[in-house]
């Protein structure tokens, strides 16, 4: 079980107990191999989880450590957009409204930069999250070069599913599918 104390506009609310394995069961999604079946990548998936909430951060952090990812964390774009070029993530997951740096602005810039950047071997697949889904954040999200929309709150069945499915289609034996088109495989 893992006790998380929200706090919204300065007052503290009660502390909640979630089995992380027992979020909605019944909308864990078929899995795919996982990453420990693949072959040549045996270490530990790495994930970045940007987020400006510390309670989601930690959330996130303490459910993929379970499942055997090494987590990094940010907390706003410009933090997650130095990381991402200076390492490959294998799945960054990206909160779009955040202070100093929006989401969208940092997966622009970080496109940007990747496009010029000849030697980065892989595409940084990003998924983004948001409380927001309507079409016109996924429209944003698409031309900016987002590989994958999940709405808030996003159940940690399906966000482990994202990260395989990134994982999968990075392998050599994944072909040579873009993942720029993969969302809605997700």
């Amino acid at each position: 079980m893992l006790k998380i104390t929200m706090t919204e506009g300065g007052s503290q609310a009660e502390g909640v107990d979630i089995d992380v394995d027992a979020i909605h069961p019944e909308k864990v999604p078929t899995p795919l191999p996982s990453w420990r079946s693949l072959g040549e990548n045996q270490t530990n998936p790495n994930v970045l989880v940007v987020d400006d909430s510390s309670s989601i951060r930690k959330f996130m952090q303490i459910s993929f450590e379970k499942k055997g990812y090494t987590v990094h964390i940010a907390t706003n774009g410009q933090e997650a957009l130095d990381l991402m070029k200076e390492t490959n993530f294998d799945c960054v997951f990206l909160d779009l409204e955040m202070p100093l740096m929006s989401g969208f602005s940092a997966a622009t810039a970080f496109r940007e930069w990747e496009g010029a950047c000849r030697g980065r071997s892989r595409r940084q697949p990003i998924c983004a999250l948001s409380a927001h889904s309507g079409a016109k954040e996924k429209d944003m999200c698409e031309k900016v070069g987002v590989d994958f929309f999940e709405s808030k709150p996003a159940m940690i069945p399906g966000l482990l599913r994202i990260a395989e499915l990134c994982i999968r289609l990075q392998t050599p034996t994944a072909g040579s599918r873009e993942l720029g088109s993969r969302a809605a495989e997700a």
